[in-house]
């Protein structure tokens, strides 16, 4: 597992955002919620992803949980967690 530090984004459009990243680490899998209040509110998404090792010819499944800390001021400051 890669886990990265938060990071601010390139953007501070949602949709944007989720595009870019929807290239980068591949299709959304799911979307993430965190319970603020007794209200489900999204925090992220899960993209999944077939990528293949560099020293053989297998392939694997590469997952990639991006989460949404913040979003002030058009700034959105991210956090990847990449499972290969």
């Amino acid at each position: 597992m890669f886990e990265s530090d938060e990071q601010e984004a390139w953007t501070g459009n949602l949709g944007k955002l989720f595009k870019t990243l929807q290239k980068e680490f591949g299709k959304c899998t799911s979307k993430m919620y965190v319970d603020k209040n007794g209200t489900a509110i999204q925090s992220g998404w899960v993209f999944q992803k077939k990528c293949k090792y560099t020293d053989c010819s297998e392939h694997y499944l590469q997952t990639a949980w991006i989460s949404i800390f913040s979003q002030k001021s058009e700034i959105i400051k991210t956090h990847f967690n990449y499972w290969n």
